[in-house]
C-alpha cells in the first residue's frame, strides 16, 4: 500500500473516532499523543515507516476534526433555540418535505456564515442561487444527530408562515452543476414514457424521488439498489464504453475519459457520490499517462481526503459509507475473486469453449463483482438499514447486464434527443424494455421468502459475524477446501438464527411491541402464533408499513390475523398500502368515518386488489383467540377524525392493554361512561401525548401501571406536552417513550 494510502486510513479513523466516540473540541489531546507518536517513530525508523504515516494520518484527522468544529460549526451554535430574521442563497431546488418543502441554503446570520436546511410550509418555488429572506426557529443538530452534521449542516430552521420571500438570484459558476442537472432531467421527461423516465432519471441522476416507494423498498430487499445510486459503477460503464470504442487504448481513452468524467460528474449536479468515483477515476486514468500503474489504495485515500477535508463529518454519513465500502470492495478484492473463481476447473474448462465464453466470463465478473462490493457493504446495511439481503448475488446476475445497457442506451437517447427528439423517443421505448426487465427482477427477488433478512430478529447480526469469521478461514493457508464446509455452517447458523427469533415470536403469552415508526403509530399484538396490529402509520408514510412487515418477517410471520384503523390520519394509516403489499391480511377493521385526505379510498382499494375482507366498526366488536379477547369500541362521536377514533382493548386473563387512538379528553370522557373498562396494565397515551388526551379522568379509572407514548424525535407538534407528562406521573406510571427507547415491547407478566 502506497503512502497516500496509509496515510489516509490513519486520517479517516481518526475522524471515525470522534464523530462517534470523542467531543470535538477533546480531539487535540489525541492529535497531540499521535504527533508525539509520529516524531518517535520517524526517527526511529529514520524514514517514512507504515506507522510513521498511519500516526502522521491519525494526527491530522484528530486536530482537522477539531479545529473545523472551532473554525465553522461553534461560532453559530449560539442560534440554537432561537427565532431570527435571515437571508440566505439557495444551493439546490427545493425537495418535498412530510410536511412542506425543505431547502439547502447558506446563510448570513448576524455576520455569521451557517449551512442551514430550512423546512417551510408556503407553496414557493426555490432553486439554486435564489436569495431568499426567511424568519426562522433555528436549532443545532445534537451529539448524536449524525445526518445533519454528515452532510454539512450547521442549522436547521423551521420557517415561520408566510415569512419566507423568494428573489431570483443570478446563476454563478457554482450553481452551473445543478443547472446542468435539471437540464438533463427535463430532456429524460421529454424522451422517455412516464413509467420509465423515473427509474431513468434516477440511473443517470441519482434522484429516485419519482420513484415509488414500493419500488425503493423491492431494490433494496433484493440487494441492488447501488444500480439507482450514482457510484463508480456508472463511471465505470461510461468509460467502458469510451474504451471499447477507442480500441481499449489506454492512453487515448484516459485523454478522453477525463473530460467526460468530468462532464458527468457535473451533468449529475456534482454529488458527493459522484465526485468520489470521478476522483477515483481521473487517478485510475492518469496512471498511463504518467507512464505509471494504477494503485488502488492511493485511489481511495485521494478520494476519501476530497471529500472529508471540507467536512470531516462526512465520515459518518450512510451514502459517503457505502460508495466507499462498495468501490474498497471492487478495487481490492474483485480480482482476486474472479481469479479464484476462474481457476475452479469447471469454470476454467468452460472459459476455453468459444460458446460458453461469453456467458461464462459474464457469470464470472459479475459474482466477482458483486462479492467484492458486498464484502464491506453488507455489514453497512445490516448495521444501519437493518437488512441483509439473501438474493443479492441473484438478483445482480439477472439485472447488471441490463443496467450497463440501458445506462448507455439512456444517454444515448438523452444526446440524440437534444438533436432529433423522434428518433430518441424510439431509443426510449427500448430502454422501457429494459426498465420493466430491471423492475421486474426486483419485484419478483423481492417477493420470494427469504429474500432477505432483518436484524429486528436480534440472532442475525451475531450470525452475520459468524459468518465473517468463518469465511475468513478459507483465506488462510490451505483454506480452499473450507469453502464447501464454511458454506454449510454459515447455511446452519441461519437457521438456527431464525429459529431463535421466531421462538420469541410464537410465545403464547399476550405481547404487544410499539413500533418506533416516528411521529405516528403502530401497535402489534402476538398470542401464540396469533397477530394482530392496531393502526400502521408514521414518518414517511409507507415507511411505518414497511418497518411493520420487517417486523413480522423476522418473527417468522408473514400474515396478520386482523388489523385494525383507529382512523385516517396519515400517521395512523399511511403505511397500509405498503404493509398490504409484504404481508398477508386476514381481515381489516376501518371506521366509518368520512376521510377527505383519499386515505381511505387508497386502503378500500388496496384491501379490493389484495382481495381482504373488510368490514366497518359501527357498533362495537369483540375478537376472540387463545385465551383473551379484543374489544373494538366504535367512534363515541360523529366529529372529526381524531374524536372518531376506534379504541381497543385487548385482555388476556387480568392483562389489559388499552388503545385509544388519537382521541381527544372529551371522547375519551364519553367513552368511559358509556362502556365498563377495567382497571388496566398498559395504556397507549391518546394524540402521541397531545395535551388535549389522557385526560385525568381516563387515568383515575382505568389506573394504567404503563403508559406508552409513540413519538418522533424533534416533532414540530411538541409531543408529548409538558402537561401531560406530568398529568401520568402525578398518576403513578411509568411513560415509556419511543423517540428515548425505540420499540418498546410489553408481555404479560
Amino acid at each position: 500500500m502506497r503512502k497516500l494510502g496509509w496515510f489516509s486510513l490513519g486520517f479517516f479513523a481518526a475522524l471515525a473516532i470522534c464523530a462517534w466516540l470523542i467531543k470535538a473540541p477533546w480531539g487535540f489531546v489525541p492529535g497531540a499523543v499521535c504527533v508525539l507518536a509520529f516524531g518517535i517513530l520517524l526517527l526511529a525508523k529514520r524514514g517514512w515507516s507504515v506507522a510513521a504515516l498511519a500516526a502522521l494520518g491519525l494526527a491530522a484527522g484528530f486536530c482537522w476534526f477539531s479545529a473545523y468544529d472551532l473554525l465553522f460549526a461553534a461560532p453559530v451554535r449560539d442560534f440554537s433555540g432561537r427565532t431570527i430574521s435571515a437571508e440566505a442563497v439557495a444551493r439546490d431546488d427545493a425537495q418535498p418535505s412530510n410536511y412542506g418543502q425543505s431547502v439547502y441554503a447558506d446563510a448570513v446570520i448576524e455576520g455569521r456564515r451557517a449551512r442551514v436546511l430550512l423546512y417551510f410550509s408556503d407553496e414557493a418555488a426555490v432553486r439554486p442561487g435564489d436569495r431568499v429572506t426567511f424568519t426562522a426557529k433555528l436549532r443545532a443538530p445534537e451529539d448524536d444527530d449524525l445526518y445533519y452534521r454528515s452532510i454539512g449542516v450547521s442549522l436547521v430552521g423551521s420557517v415561520r408562515r408566510g415569512t419566507l420571500c423568494v428573489q431570483e438570484g443570478r446563476q454563478t459558476l457554482r450553481t452551473l452543476p445543478l443547472r446542468l442537472r435539471r437540464l438533463l432531467k427535463d430532456q429524460i421527461r421529454a424522451v422517455f414514457p412516464e413509467d420509465a423516465a423515473p427509474f431513468i432519471t434516477a440511473l443517470l441522476t441519482g434522484d429516485r424521488s419519482g420513484l415509488s416507494y414500493a419500488e425503493k423498498n423491492d431494490l433494496s430487499v433484493s440487494g441492488i439498489s447501488h444500480i439507482v445510486a450514482i457510484s463508480g459503477m456508472h463511471v465505470s460503464i461510461l468509460l467502458g464504453l469510451i474504451s471499447l470504442l477507442l480500441g481499449n487504448r489506454r492512453r487515448l481513452t484516459a485523454l478522453l475519459g477525463i473530460p467526460t468524467v468530468v462532464l458527468f460528474t457535473l451533468m449529475t449536479g456534482a454529488v458527493p457520490s459522484v465526485v468520489r468515483a470521478c476522483v477515483m477515476q481521473i487517478v485510475w486514468l492518469m496512471a498511463p499517462l504518467l507512464r505509471r500503474e494504477n494503485d488502488p489504495p492511493t485511489s481511495l485515500g485521494l478520494a476519501a481526503l476530497c471529500v472529508l477535508i471540507p467536512n470531516p463529518w462526512a465520515v459518518a454519513n450512510l451514502s459517503f459509507q457505502l460508495s466507499f465500502g462498495a468501490m474498497a470492495g471492487l478495487q481490492l478484492l474483485s480480482g482476486a475473486v474472479y481469479r479464484k473463481i476462474t481457476d475452479w476447473p469447471p469454470v476454467h474448462r468452460a472459459l476455453r469453449r468459444r460458446f460458453a465464453r461469453p456467458i461464462t466470463k459474464y457469470t464470472a465478473a459479475t459474482v466477482a463483482a458483486t462479492c467484492g462490493a458486498l464484502i464491506f457493504t453488507l455489514p453497512l446495511t445490516a448495521a444501519r438499514l437493518g437488512v441483509v439481503s439473501l438474493a443479492a448475488l441473484g438478483a445482480n446476475l439477472l439485472a447488471l447486464w441490463a443496467v450497463s445497457l440501458l445506462f448507455e442506451l439512456s444517454l444515448l437517447a438523452c444526446l440524440l434527443g437534444a438533436v432529433w427528439l423522434a428518433p430518441a423517443k424510439l431509443v426510449g421505448l427500448a430502454c422501457t424494455l429494459l426498465v420493466r426487465h430491471i423492475l421486474g427482477v426486483a419485484g419478483l427477488m423481492a417477493g420470494l421468502p427469504f429474500t432477505a433478512v432483518y436484524t429486528q430478529n436480534a440472532f442475525i447480526l451475531p450470525w452475520l459475524i459468524f459468518s465473517y469469521l468463518v469465511f475468513a478461514c478459507c483465506f488462510l493457508p490451505g483454506g480452499r477446501k473450507a469453502v464447501l464446509p464454511a458454506a454449510c455452517a454459515c447455511a446452519l447458523g441461519l437457521c438456527l438464527s431464525l429459529w431463535l427469533g421466531w421462538l420469541d415470536g410464537g410465545s403464547r403469552d399476550l405481547q404487544m411491541t410499539m413500533l418506533d415508526v416516528g411521529q405516528g403509530q403502530c401497535l402489534v399484538f402476538t398470542n401464540g402464533g396469533a397477530a394482530l396490529m392496531y393502526d400502521c402509520g408514521g414518518a414517511g408514510d409507507e415507511k411505518a408499513g414497511e418497518t411493520a412487515a420487517r417486523y413480522l418477517l423476522s418473527r417468522g410471520a408473514s400474515r396478520l390475523d386482523v388489523l385494525v384503523l383507529s382512523h385516517y390520519d396519515r400517521d395512523h394509516a399511511g403505511g397500509v398500502c405498503q404493509l398490504l403489499e409484504r404481508i398477508d391480511v386476514d381481515f381489516l377493521y376501518l371506521p366509518d368515518i368520512p376521510d377527505d385526505s383519499g386515505t381511505r379510498a387508497d386502503i378500500e382499494k388496496c384491501a379490493a386488489d389484495h382481495g381482504i375482507a373488510t368490514s366497518y366498526v359501527n357498533q362495537d366488536v369483540k375478537l376472540s383467540f387463545q385465551g383473551g379477547t379484543a374489544r373494538l369500541f366504535a367512534p363515541v362521536t360523529d366529529g372529526s377524525d381524531n374524536e372518531a377514533s376506534v379504541a381497543m382493548l385487548l385482555s388476556q386473563g387480568e392483562f389489559d392493554i388499552l388503545a385509544t387512538g388519537d382521541m381527544p379528553a372529551g371522547a375519551e370522557r364519553l367513552l368511559l361512561s358509556r362502556r365498563r373498562l377495567p382497571d388496566i396494565e398498559v395504556l397507549v397515551a391518546g394524540h402521541h401525548g397531545a395535551k388535549s388526551s389522557t385526560c385525568d379522568t381516563l387515568l383515575a379509572q382505568t389506573t394504567p401501571e404503563t403508559v406508552l407514548i409513540s413519538v418522533g424525535k424533534n416533532n414540530s407538534y411538541g409531543h408529548p406536552a409538558e402537561e401531560t407528562i406530568a398529568r401520568i406521573e402525578d398518576s403513578g406510571a411509568q411513560i415509556l417513550r419511543t423517540d428515548e427507547c425505540g420499540n418498546i415491547t410489553v408481555r404479560r407478566g
